[in-house]
């Protein structure tokens, strides 16, 4: 009744993919938390931060400074 769902990417998938496309690390960050509310985009940038080279503060930056 029922499909199956699609495989979620990895983490690092995800980044390759955003890369090979040419986003940038902010661009990344957005797209990451756009529409979550801060405590969620902590949890993210826990994730996320160490594939793109940022400290969790640096991830925590860029989304603020849209």
């Amino acid at each position: 009744m029922f499909s199956r769902p699609e495989a979620v990417p990895s983490p690092e998938e995800i980044i390759r993919l955003a890369q090979e496309h040419g986003f940038s690390n902010a661009e990344i960050v957005r797209e990451l938390t756009r529409g979550r509310i801060y405590r969620d985009a902590q949890q993210i940038a826990r994730d996320y931060a160490p594939l793109l080279g940022l400290s969790l503060t640096e991830f925590m930056e860029l989304r603020r400074n849209e």
